[in-house]
């Protein structure tokens, strides 16, 4: 969220709202228009893709993006996802099929890598099937859409 939304929380509390009325000013309000602070849930969904799949923290035009697709239903959760995961920038780390997997669980489960689990994905790709093959197995779960629920988004 920006620095904005949160003053907003401040500014429009009813804390301050009661010093106003005991100064006789009026509170006034704080208008939020960029899509990252539309929606806390949804900026909290990406702000994690860019964490788990790229490792690193949100830029703001990125994060306005996403939230705004999101928003608008231009693109799911899972649509949102891919974008994350077949980015040039993550597509640029060259990650092994095991770091790949990993980064799959952790994004869409919420959790590390079983060694069943894991070599069971990893035979998948071994036997010729793709990494988009491997992300919808991951994205299609009822953990990833407990996830979205989690976060209000679907």
């Amino acid at each position: 969220m920006s620095r904005l939304y949160v003053y907003k929380g401040f500014a429009e509390s009813a804390e301050f709202n009661d010093l106003c009325k005991k100064y006789g000013i009026q509170r006034g309000n704080v208008p939020l228009s960029e899509p990252m602070d539309q929606n806390e849930g949804v900026t909290r969904f990406v702000v994690r893709c860019y964490r788990l799949c790229l490792n690193r923290d949100a830029d703001k035009d990125g994060l306005n993006y996403w939230c705004s697709n999101i928003l608008s239903h231009t693109k799911t959760a899972k649509e949102t996802a891919w974008g994350f995961i077949f980015s040039s920038e993550f597509l640029g780390k060259n990650v092994s099929d095991a770091d790949y997997i990993r980064i799959l669980y952790r994004t869409f489960l919420d959790r590390e890598s079983d060694p069943i689990g894991l070599q069971t994905w990893l035979d998948e790709l071994a036997s010729g099937q793709s990494r988009e093959h491997v992300f919808n197995g991951f994205a299609d779960s009822s953990e990833f859409r407990k996830i979205c629920n989690s976060y209000g988004i679907q």
